[in-house]
């Protein structure tokens, strides 16, 4: 395997592991006093981008299994986070909402994010940012189609 190839993989690795992603989501849980944990901030961001949403297609933008969604949807919903409503197309359809405190959460939440991309980012030259903004979403959507993610 070329050196770079290595460097890469085992770069990628590091970002997989639950203790990186724990430590990134502590991070963000900085913007906000309320019980969000690790595995619902995918879920309020989900809704926060896209809008109302059931638990299937809410797992489907987030990559997280539709049970994972709903119990954490739970969670929300007991944080008053999110709402349950009920479908328009299927009477066994719930979907979710964010409520104002859940809205203003996840968009404290992404500032905290931000925040802290600018203080990963602070010491490199704005060319090597410019490079990396353009080739990292290049980079994961070759990752998800080589996977199968994005079937």
């Amino acid at each position: 395997m070329p050196k770079y190839l290595e460097t890469i993989q085992t770069t990628f690795a590091r970002t997989l592991v639950r203790r990186f992603r724990k430590g990134v989501y502590d991070r963000l849980q900085l913007a906000t006093d309320l019980p969000v944990r690790d595995g619902t901030y995918p879920v309020l961001l989900g809704l926060l981008r896209g809008g109302d949403s059931s638990a299937a297609h809410l797992s489907q933008r987030t990559g997280a299994d539709r049970t994972v969604v709903s119990r954490q949807a739970s969670e929300l919903t007991r944080a008053g986070l999110i709402e349950r409503l009920p479908g328009t197309s299927d009477a066994r359809e719930v979907v979710l909402r964010l409520t104002p405190a859940g809205r203003d959460t996840a968009m404290a939440m992404r500032a905290e994010g931000a925040e802290m991309m600018k203080e990963v980012f602070a010491d490199w030259a704005p060319e090597d940012v410019a490079t990396f903004a353009r080739l990292f979403p290049q980079f994961i959507d070759d990752c998800e189609r080589v996977s199968g993610y994005d079937k």
